[in-house]
């Protein structure tokens, strides 16, 4: 084929697309607490000033809220937006 490097631009160039940028989405990371010796959801909560049933809705993964065990990581739960006025 005599003109298959023409062919071949012009197939790369129909499939080149533009950068174009966009918005930047940034997702975070929640913010964890080890649990010690004797910590227990509800004392995790009491002492960061949250509710326990916002502590057991950000850990879905615990199969068993009750039992935690040292090392384990566990979720808190972000702060709830201020209400509009």
């Amino acid at each position: 084929m005599r003109n298959s490097k023409a062919v071949f631009e012009m197939a790369a160039w129909r499939c080149w697309l533009p950068y174009a940028p966009s918005t930047e989405v940034v997702i975070q990371a929640p913010e964890q607490v080890i649990v010690a010796e004797g910590d227990s959801l509800s004392r995790i909560a009491i002492r960061k000033g949250i509710a326990v049933e916002a502590m057991i809705a950000a850990n879905p993964q615990l199969s068993d809220p009750m039992r935690l065990y040292p090392g384990d990581t566990v979720n808190l739960p972000k702060a709830a937006a201020a209400p509009a006025e």
